[in-house]
């Protein structure tokens, strides 16, 4: 988990990251998809000692992603979690710099979140599922 927190230090507007363990990491920064868009509190729980393929989850903390006409945008996990990419189609391994993945592709799905949220039509991409 050290050189995951160091390249979220080195490349990412940290706020603050935490190494609880060897294998767990939360970071929190911001990110500001275009310099017309919102700037975004986000956190990272990134755990690798699952039964599973680690996979990192983001979290929108502020300001929180709005409904549009009574609903909330596609290709989210949650009501403030993005899905960021594909799973099965190994998009992300864990061998992958947080920063350098994870946290970019969090800006980008932002900012196809408030084309979204202006628009009612999401030009980000994605397989339904």
């Amino acid at each position: 988990m050290g050189f995951q927190a160091q390249g979220l230090r080195k490349y990412c507007d940290t706020i603050r990251v935490q190494v609880h363990s060897p294998s767990h990491l939360e970071w929190v920064g911001r990110v500001q998809p275009a310099p017309y868009c919102d700037q975004y509190k986000i956190r990272i729980h990134y755990r690798t000692n699952t039964r599973f393929v680690p996979r990192p989850e983001v979290t929108v903390l502020n300001p929180l992603l709005e409904l549009r006409d009574g609903k909330g945008c596609p290709h989210r996990y949650a009501e403030q979690k993005p899905c960021l990419y594909y799973p099965p189609g190994n998009e992300w391994r864990p061998d992958m710099l947080l920063a350098l993945s994870i946290v970019p592709w969090t800006s980008r799905w932002l900012y196809f979140y408030e084309i979204w949220l202006t628009t009612g039509e999401w030009h980000g991409g994605g397989i339904e599922h």
